[in-house]
């Protein structure tokens, strides 16, 4: 290790020093906003960036982050009562994580029971999420930037919006009927058809979607959705609405890569 890296690592700690306990190899950018007068313990790899914007950790009950977390710049989560965050979990930029709304409704004076939050292992949270209390998301989910998240989250779901509703990746139920329609509407024009398929049609209806066709459509899906597309699935899908789930996978991937940045 060089003498540059055990600086960083021993600036990250002094920073860090009001945590209870602070794992193994903790990297900061920037000097965040750290309250603790409970229980704040940090697992190991931890990273948070407090730029441009520092971010805040305000403990007063416990606050459990797991190993591999990521926090972005300008997050604020807070625990009045009990926050535990999983392994490998990764938080953009501007998020807010609160258990409690600090008063009652109507009652500005009267102090609101906290109510815990629990973020499941590897869920990806978007820049600029609010996740209010009582909120449990499970494993594996993610979270689109902008959302406002209250109650249970499945695990392994996508959510998205205010209030943030969740659908399962990969069942045709929680298909984005927009996405499928914008695909079909695309092989249409990459095809030369006349007239736009339904999101069930697919090869054996299409005379164009050959294996030329095929490499058309994976070039015009990447570069339309900025997205890299794994070219064995798309050769082997079937119907417009597989090629709309592959799509979407790659999507994940690519918000699950890139968010947050740090």
């Amino acid at each position: 290790m060089s003498f540059l890296e055990r600086f960083d690592g021993a600036l990250a700690r002094v920073r860090l020093r009001a945590c209870t306990r602070v794992g193994a190899r903790p990297v900061l950018r920037g000097a965040p906003v750290i309250f603790n007068s409970g229980a704040l313990a940090i697992g190991d790899d931890f990273r948070m960036s407090s730029t441009p914007i520092r971010s805040h950790l305000w403990v007063s009950g416990e606050m459990h982050i797991g190993n591999r977390v990521r926090i972005g710049g300008g997050a604020a989560i807070s625990s009045l009562g009990r926050v535990d965050i999983g392994d490998d979990v990764a938080i953009g930029d501007f998020v807010i994580v609160m258990d409690s709304d600090f008063h009652q409704a109507g009652d500005f004076h009267a102090t609101a029971a906290p109510r815990p939050v629990s973020i499941g292992k590897g869920t990806r949270i978007g820049h600029r999420v609010v996740i209010l209390p009582g909120t449990t998301i499970g494993s594996g989910a993610v979270v689109r930037a902008g959302s406002v998240v209250s109650g249970d989250v499945p695990q392994n779901s996508v959510v998205e919006g205010n209030p943030a509703r969740a659908r399962v990746a990969g069942q045709d139920e929680g298909m984005d009927a927009t996405s499928a329609a914008d695909i079909s509407r695309l092989v249409t024009h990459v095809l030369g058809l006349t007239s736009v398929p339904d999101i069930h049609a697919g090869p054996a209806h299409i005379s164009q979607w050959d294996s030329l066709g095929t490499l058309r459509l994976i070039v015009a899906l990447e570069e339309t959705f900025g997205i890299a597309l794994a070219e064995d699935q798309v050769k082997a899908a079937r119907s417009i609405g597989e090629l709309a789930r592959h799509v979407e996978a790659a999507h994940l991937r690519k918000v699950g890569a890139e968010s947050p940045s740090i």
